[in-house]
């Protein structure tokens, strides 16, 4: 079973860490591409793989892999989630 923990923003997760999607602070095209990209509030996503220097970020959503700019991640929310007994 999965409880919310906290909010985050999705580039301060770390590699393995996941939750769903929350408010996204973008503008009215960048929203859009996101939705197209399957990113949309409530999806549950994954960070798979963090580049080093502030380089994108590698996301799992929906079964894909996805990579976003650490500029962006920055400006989306999520409600990070934990299994109990982890």
């Amino acid at each position: 079973m999965q409880a919310v923990d906290k909010s985050s923003t999705l580039d301060a997760l770390g590699t393995g860490q996941g939750g769903r999607l929350g408010a996204m602070a973008l503008l009215p095209a960048e929203q859009q591409r996101m939705a197209e990209l399957g990113l949309t509030a409530g999806t549950p996503v994954v960070i798979t793989k963090r580049s080093l220097w502030g380089g994108p970020l590698e996301l799992r959503v929906r079964g894909c892999k996805l990579s976003l700019r650490r500029e962006v991640a920055q400006l989306v929310q999520v409600a990070v989630e934990h299994r109990h007994g982890d």
